[in-house]
Order: structure tokens, then C-alpha cells, then sequence
């Protein structure tokens, strides 16, 4: 306890030291919630995508990448199997496809064009879980999709943790509790 009456010089000092421990002990309880949520992204940036993963587990992990690179995740599009992630203005459309008998075609390129394009979306991404034909992977390039099938993606992924990104600017601790309520609430 600290009385006015005791303004000995080891009195005022010992009270400011129990101030300062207690507002370290204050401040460093919801860090441990922070290094949960870091050992969580570590997790899906490492555990690679299967042909089996759902569109649902694919998103998980695409807005683990893409918040490393600086993007927040905006929402997900469970009818369309695309999560739109953001920074600052700029909205990016990411459009996941689980493995199919058949590689993409152009046919499904020009659909997801239309889709994007009604949607006002001017960057995207496409991660097949199968296979993307020459052709179709062609015709994405020339309209500024770029396509990553399941080899590709799992050498992109883990590349990012050494890439020297930084993640979103700003209250980095804030948006990665928002990322973390984010992929939670995907199901």
C-alpha cells in the first residue's frame, strides 16, 4: 500500500515498481491469445492443400496467405466458393475450385470472367485442386487472373513466411484477431 505520508524515496519507488508489474501482468495476458492465433497461421501456411480439401478449407488457408501478403479477409461467397480480400480500396476476388476429373477450360475462364466483371472485381485469383488446361491458363493471363493449381499453390504458400512480407499496416494485433474470428466463423 501506498501512503502520502510515507514520500520516503525507496516508498515511492518500490509503489511506481508494483505499478509497473502489475501493468505488464495486465498487458501480457491477451499476448497470449496473439501467439495462439500466430501458431494457428503458422499451421495453415505449412499444412499443405490436398485434392481433397473442401473450398471451405481452401479459403481457411487462402486468407491465412494472403493476410502475410497484406490483405484483410472481406467476406466469403459460399455460393460462388470465393473469398474477396482487401486493402485499403483495393478489392481482390479469390476464386477456389476443388478438384475435378477434368482440368479448367476456357469455358469456366470466360464464366468466372462474366462473374467478376457483374461484380466490378478488376484483380482476382484462381486456385484449382486439379489440373488447368494450357489453355485456360492462357486465356486468365491475358484478363489479369492468375491461376495456381495444387502443386503451385503449395509452393506458394510456405514461400510467403520467408518473403519478407509484412502482413496488413496498421494495428497489426487487431487485424490478426480479425483474421482469426474470420476463419472461425467459415464453415
Amino acid at each position: 500500500n501506498f501512503s502520502v505520508l510515507a514520500l520516503g524515496q525507496q516508498a515511492i519507488q518500490e509503489h511506481a515498481h508494483a505499478l509497473a508489474q502489475a501493468s505488464v501482468e495486465r498487458d501480457a495476458a491477451p499476448l497470449a491469445g496473439h501467439e495462439q492465433a500466430l501458431a494457428e497461421l503458422k499451421t495453415l501456411i505449412n499444412q499443405p492443400s490436398t485434392a481433397t480439401d473442401t473450398p471451405v478449407q481452401l479459403a481457411r488457408r487462402l486468407s491465412a496467405a494472403f493476410f502475410l501478403i497484406g490483405y484483410s479477409p472481406l467476406r466469403w461467397q459460399e455460393e460462388d466458393d470465393r473469398l474477396i480480400v482487401v486493402r485499403g480500396e483495393s478489392e481482390v476476388a479469390i476464386q477456389v475450385r476443388p478438384a475435378a476429373k477434368q482440368s479448367l477450360s476456357v469455358t469456366q475462364i470466360d464464366r468466372l470472367l462474366s462473374q467478376l466483371r457483374a461484380a466490378k472485381q478488376r484483380e482476382a485469383y484462381l486456385f484449382v485442386l486439379s489440373k488447368v488446361s494450357a489453355r485456360a491458363r492462357e486465356r486468365a493471363g491475358e484478363s489479369a487472373v492468375r491461376c495456381f493449381d495444387l502443386t503451385e499453390l503449395n509452393e506458394w504458400i510456405p514461400s510467403l513466411l520467408s518473403s519478407g512480407y509484412r502482413g496488413p499496416g496498421g494495428d497489426s494485433l487487431n487485424a490478426l484477431t480479425r483474421l482469426r474470428h474470420f476463419i472461425q466463423g467459415l464453415s
